[in-house]
């Protein structure tokens, strides 16, 4: 091949010098698009799957996040099916109770953290002998006049945690009360235990 042959070959139609580094047409944003231009597809596709994206993925793809982390296809499945496990769980206490699918729906939201009821979660006058673990509530919890005989570990109340005329005798590692805990005044080794922990009490008389 002569000098001029060569400078044929490496020439666009126009007689121009060929740049392997010029933006051109969709993905020219697209790190790996350059890498295919100079080193070959091959080269690409190992960039694309080193970077997440994955074989074929289109340039500029965002995984899926949770809690500002990404998440891979199948660990946000994983999420999808824990979050449907808990509502399930949580839909067949609520049935013990009287309370329908509606009435889950309407009262949590599921995530993969638990349930979180975003007001006040009013349980008296119910059957309710224990509460479902990852419950957080953002209002009140009554529970005053029910059997239930402990709460779970990890228990959140962002107001008051009534619990007079239980039959609960010890409070749970992890609870937080945003506000105070109810009690009436037979139930002194309690209100001693939740004074101990630091949690604020209210005597009903």
């Amino acid at each position: 091949m002569t000098p001029h042959d060569h400078q044929k070959h490496m020439s666009n139609p126009r007689g121009e010098m060929a740049n392997p580094f010029a933006r051109r047409g969709p993905g020219r944003d697209d790190p790996a698009e350059l890498v295919g231009a100079v080193l070959g597809d091959g080269e690409a596709a190992a960039m694309r799957e080193l970077a997440g994206a994955g074989p074929g993925a289109e340039p500029g793809g965002t995984p899926e996040t949770e809690g500002g982390l990404e998440l891979s296809g199948e660990e946000s499945a994983a999420v999808e099916r824990g979050e449907r496990d808990l509502r399930a769980a949580y839909l067949e206490w609520a049935e013990s109770l009287g309370f329908d699918a509606e009435w889950v729906d309407g009262t949590f939201e599921f995530g993969p953290d638990g349930a979180h009821c975003p007001g006040y979660l009013y349980l008296r006058g119910t059957p309710v002998s224990s509460l479902p673990e990852g419950l957080a509530v953002g209002g009140d919890l009554y529970l005053g006049g029910t059997p239930v005989s402990s709460l779970p570990e990890g228990l959140a109340v962002g107001g008051d945690l009534e619990l007079e005329d239980t039959p609960v005798s010890s409070l749970p590692e992890g609870l937080a009360v945003g506000g105070k805990i109810r009690l009436n005044p037979d139930q002194r080794a309690l209100e001693a235990e939740a004074e101990s922990r630091g949690f604020g009490v209210y005597i009903i008389d």
